[in-house]
């Protein structure tokens, strides 16, 4: 059929929404007056029909920046897992709790900020926090008395702070979480918000699928999507389906929920929509349902059990943060077939960039780009993408407009400058800036190595030739029986105080060819080039591998080296403590933050300096590009072989050998560093003391 662009339509659904009000913080009951770019997206959404005038697009995927969270005070208590820290004091990679009590992530902190308009919110408990006036709170409106007279809260809310202190009058109760294990939850009422003074604020932003976390000596839930829910109430109202169902999904209930709580505000808000004025709406508010009498449909959210979703008759489905779904399953049980029974069925999904791309999220985000950039036809699918191509510059202001339609409107610039400034100087916390600032997918969820960095110190192949007799350590990084093994070794230059990096690598052949192995293509690759050794069989040979070690020791004069201790590093150490005796000496490593805090700190420190040599060895740069860190409360980090989405053994491997190259620092120092250098020309002899630091010599 044809297709053409109905601008009649497309402004139906645009009155529609700008009817309804916003819901949250400075612009809370306000009309919602589309910015130019939702003008764009519900137009084409919306008014690109068949020449029936039915809908062509059947799936929307938009990929859009987050706003930035909110702030609290620097002194406001934070439970972490291992006892109390305070706002001033948390760091990206942290492990905090979320509402439930469960661990999650901070994944991005700001700076300090400062001049921030802020109240005091007391508690009927006695507590009190200070919060800036833009921050969320989960609040417990709806309440139904009990025969015994006690309350039950049956529904919550998100208001700011500056919601709550204008309407002063109204209760306000939040769900908090209690330090006694049988009774886990109570209810506190918020008594008093008062403004004060300004004082330094800083906001974090944390991986729970909620977005929220646990502050205060009480322990309250603080939070960190408007267009979804304004798209949702059209489906359900102006859409002209009978018995309609639309659902509101995401990886929880909870998540689902935050879209309907919008939602639900909107009806509350809007005079033709309100229950009240118009009784053929009603809302469920136990059921997190909306519901609408003309035409028998309703707005429903899903919990994510599949297994009670099949069968259902779909006009509408809203996914909110698809990239936090953590399997297909539910995706696939809601998109694939739900709604053929319905004339112009629309499937909406609306997530920020996420980091595992071996997600459903990284699929569709896949299939989106190569409809947008033309790979293939799809006419009932539209993309919406907001994203850093991977050839811009991320630090170019400019370019953070072009990814964030709603910067300097809804999106303070100052916000994101704070958040950049920290990811500039910090590479740990890049990959947060580019996912949630930039909406880039990134391969690590806490980035430690900037591989621009890294690959500026590539250098020249290394050559071993040049690195004989020299003095240097070495890291063994051990693998299960069918994966990959690292040895690496590291040679401080004289005077330039480079670092050489010589690497093996080691996989058994039958790995390096399984159909199982997601990397096969590029360990085959790496095996042609001689960048990994096969080892006969599907098992790795520890014996094979600890010959190539003893052989390089000898080589090369390695003073010391470090062995993993799992797998069968105890044993293999004491295998090669014996042979190597009076050659080098072999201490086995525990894969913990004592261990790693200080090699991993010279690690940076040498990456950040440029001293590093690797050579470009791809096996390595691969480990490298995977790295994740983990932080304990003091700041120190250590390898995450569980969240890296690929292999790290080289890096772990060049860390222990930064271990014992800052214990031998005095064994590995070269000949010309101990006694000085004599530069012979002529009959002139001039002598360059080791405290003194020449690039060149002239005669």
């Amino acid at each position: 059929m044809q297709i053409r662009h109905d601008p009649i339509i497309a402004q139906y659904a645009i009155d529609f929404i700008q009817e309804l009000t916003h819901t949250k913080g400075k612009w809370a009951g306000k009309p919602f007056v589309l910015l130019p770019w939702q003008v764009d997206l519900i137009s084409r959404l919306f008014g690109t029909v068949y020449e029936n005038d039915k809908r062509v697009y059947s799936k929307c995927y938009v990929e859009i920046p987050k706003k930035m969270g909110k702030a609290l005070a620097l002194n406001t208590p934070i439970p972490v897992s291992n006892g109390w820290s305070t706002i001033g004091d948390i760091k990206s990679g942290d492990d905090v709790l979320d509402e439930n009590g469960n661990h999650c992530k901070v994944v991005a902190i700001t700076d300090v900020q400062y001049n921030r308009p802020c109240y005091k919110v007391s508690f009927s408990d006695g507590s009190s926090i200070v919060a800036d006036a833009e921050h969320e709170w989960r609040i417990e409106v709806e309440k139904a008395i009990t025969f015994q007279g006690s309350t039950t809260f049956v529904e919550s809310i998100i208001y700011t702070t500056q919601d709550i202190a204008e309407n002063s009058s109204d209760d306000y109760y939040i769900k908090k979480r209690n330090h006694n294990e049988y009774y886990l939850y109570s209810y506190i009422e918020i008594v008093d918000v008062k403004p004060i003074p300004s004082v330094p604020v800083k906001c974090i932003q944390v991986d729970s699928l909620s977005h929220m976390y646990l502050a205060g000596k009480s322990m309250i839930p603080t939070h960190n999507s408007e267009l979804a829910a304004a798209i949702a109430l059209f489906l359900l109202f102006a859409d002209g389906e009978m018995g309609g169902e639309v659902y509101g999904a995401a990886a929880d209930r909870k998540q689902a929920s935050i879209v309907f709580d919008v939602a639900r505000q909107m009806v509350l808000n809007s005079p033709d929509l309100n229950p009240d004025n118009n009784p053929a709406v009603g809302i469920t508010a136990s059921q997190k349902r909306i519901y609408y009498r003309e035409t028998n449909s309703y707005y429903d959210v899903l919990s994510a059990d599949v297994n009670t979703k099949h069968g259902f008759n779909i006009h509408g489905c809203i996914f909110d943060e698809l990239h936090a779904q953590p399997k297909r399953d539910l995706w696939d049980v809601l998109t694939e077939g739900a709604g053929d029974a319905r004339e112009q069925p629309l499937t909406f999904a609306i997530t920020t960039a996420g980091y595992d791309r071996n997600s459903i999220c990284w699929e569709v985000h896949e299939q989106a780009m190569d409809i947008k950039n033309g790979v293939y036809e799809n006419e009932n699918f539209l993309p919406i993408i907001y994203a850093l191509d991977e050839k811009d510059d991320w630090k170019d202001e400019k370019n953070w407009y072009k990814v964030n339609p709603s910067l300097d409107v809804t999106v303070d610039i100052e916000k994101v400058r704070t958040a950049f400034r920290e990811a500039e100087h910090i590479p740990a916390k890049q990959n947060a800036f580019k996912r949630l600032r930039l909406c880039q997918w990134t391969q690590q969820s806490d980035r430690f190595i900037d591989m621009n960095l890294w690959d500026s110190q590539a250098g020249n192949p290394i050559n071993e030739s040049e690195l004989l007799g020299q003095q240097g350590c070495g890291g063994l990084d051990l693998s299960s029986v069918s994966d990959l093994t690292a040895w690496v070794m590291i040679f401080k230059q004289a005077y330039t105080e480079k670092i050489d990096i010589l690497c093996r690598f080691w996989c058994p052949k039958a790995r390096i060819y399984a159909d199982n192995n997601k990397y096969k293509d590029r360990y085959q690759s790496w095996e042609r080039d001689g960048y990994l050794i096969a080892t006969p069989g599907d098992a790795i040979d520890y014996q094979f591998v600890k010959a190539q070690v003893i052989a390089d020791c000898k080589k090369f004069n390695i003073v010391a080296m470090n062995v993993d201790r799992l797998w069968q590093g105890h044993q293999l150490t004491m295998e090669l403590e014996d042979e190597l005796d009076g050659i080098t000496e072999v201490a086995w490593m525990h894969m913990g933050h004592t261990s790693y805090a200080v090699p991993m700190k010279d690690f940076e420190r040498n990456l950040l300096e440029g001293r590093l040599h690797h050579g470009g060895n791809p096996v390595l740069r691969f480990c490298a590009d995977h790295l994740t860190v983990k932080m304990n409360e003091p700041g120190d980090v250590k390898p995450d072989k569980a969240t890296s989405q690929g292999k790290i053994d080289g890096i772990v491997a060049l860390v222990m050998a930064f271990d014992q190259l800052s214990r031998h620092a005095s064994d590995t120092e070269s000949v010309y560093e101990t006694q000085g250098l004599f530069v012979l020309g002529d009959e002139e002899q001039i002598e360059v003391n080791n405290n003194e630091r020449y690039t060149t010599v002239t005669l």
